[in-house]
């Protein structure tokens, strides 16, 4: 079975698991606690298209962590209005207390210092909530869209010589796949991966940073090849699957750039715990061998 761990990603869009399930058997995703995740993807777990990796156990501090989490959420959103950063400003323990207290109570000590591990676990907490609701944004936005679009036929007919709507209305700024605070994310990542007893030996991404990252990094990294992804449907997928397996066996790195969405394949000689470590920390790797995928969205 041909698996890959998808990073620094804590969450998993289903238009980006339809590229990824093209390729591999299975995804495997890092989660920061043993908590099930919430969202679409949750279906790909239950058919075993989805494999999630988790750090030790929290256990009874569960609830805990999820306090903490949504005390930073708390925090956040209350931070949006200018009267209440100029009273942080101002009086910031009163606003941090109860932050404290609660990292207190995970961490088992009277007053909290700083974990690197639980705030890593944090981070990408944080990070998987704000995707997750960043999904049902697009799919909020999508619906808005046709039925802006349909009122738009309705009004103003589709001929297209007359005058439509504002454009903003009918044709809005289409999502992109760039995740916010990469950076962060890539450290938190690296801080919970040696908790791991193990990871596969692919890695996948999205993310044109980590690609050009990754291409500074290790100087002696390989390009296999790249290859043209076909739409998958629950009724195709095997079909597909099959097909793009078969060329992945077959890889020329001479051929020309391929139409998106594509993805590109390349072997990079690093360890590859050591190789996501170099990646957040900008150290070189370790030796072993990785296969590096990045995926262009269409």
């Amino acid at each position: 079975m041909l698996e890959a761990l998808l990073f620094p990603h804590t969450y998993l869009r289903l238009d980006l698991a339809s590229l990824l399930l093209a390729v591999f058997d299975r995804v495997v995703l890092l989660q920061p606690s043993e908590a099930k995740p919430e969202g679409p993807f949750v279906q790909l777990i239950e058919k075993d298209m989805v494999r999630l990796l988790t750090p030790p156990p929290l256990g009874d501090k569960l609830p805990w962590f999820q306090r903490l989490v949504h005390a930073y959420e708390e925090w956040g959103q209350m931070m949006r209005w200018p009267e209440n950063v100029s009273m942080f400003k101002a009086w910031p323990e009163a606003v941090e207390e109860s932050v404290t207290e609660i990292k207190a109570e995970i961490l088992g000590q009277r007053r909290s210092t700083d974990d690197p591990i639980l705030r890593a676990r944090v981070i990408l907490q944080l990070a998987q909530n704000l995707d997750h609701r960043l999904e049902e944004l697009d799919f909020e936005y999508e619906k808005l869209k046709h039925q802006a679009q349909r009122l738009s036929d309705f009004v103003v007919g589709q001929d297209p010589t007359l005058r439509r709507f504002p454009q903003w209305i009918v044709e809005g700024k289409e999502a992109h796949g760039e995740l916010p605070g990469l950076g962060e994310r890539l450290k938190a990542y690296a801080k919970l991966v040696p908790l791991l007893p193990s990871i596969p030996h692919c890695l996948a991404t999205d993310q044109i940073e980590i690609r050009d990252r990754l291409l500074d990094l290790a100087p002696n990294i390989e390009k296999r090849g790249s290859f043209s992804l076909m739409p998958l449907r629950d009724e195709n997928r095997q079909e597909i699957l099959a097909q793009n397996q078969a060329l992945l066996s077959r890889l020329d790195p001479h051929v020309e750039d391929p139409t998106p969405p594509c993805v590109e394949v390349w072997r990079v000689p690093a360890e590859t715990k050591s190789l996501l470590l170099s990646l957040a920390e900008g150290k070189t790797p370790s030796p072993g061998e990785t296969e590096f995928f990045y995926f262009v969205r269409g």
